[in-house]
């Protein structure tokens, strides 16, 4: 199995500079990172998003 520098050889790495001081799931935890993330991830729109009837 090849060493995680060898995993992440070509990708960006970030870091959310989050604090683990959250519990599983915890409701502040899920927003903070829905915040953050959000930044990094492409929108989809939503007819996009929706499948079709």
């Amino acid at each position: 199995m090849p060493g995680r520098r060898a995993l992440l050889k070509g990708k960006r790495l970030i870091c959310l500079d989050v604090l683990d001081n959250y519990k599983f799931l915890q409701p502040e935890l899920v927003r903070l990172l829905e915040t953050k993330v959000s930044k990094y991830l492409p929108r989809t729109p939503p007819e996009a998003s929706s499948t079709p009837a």
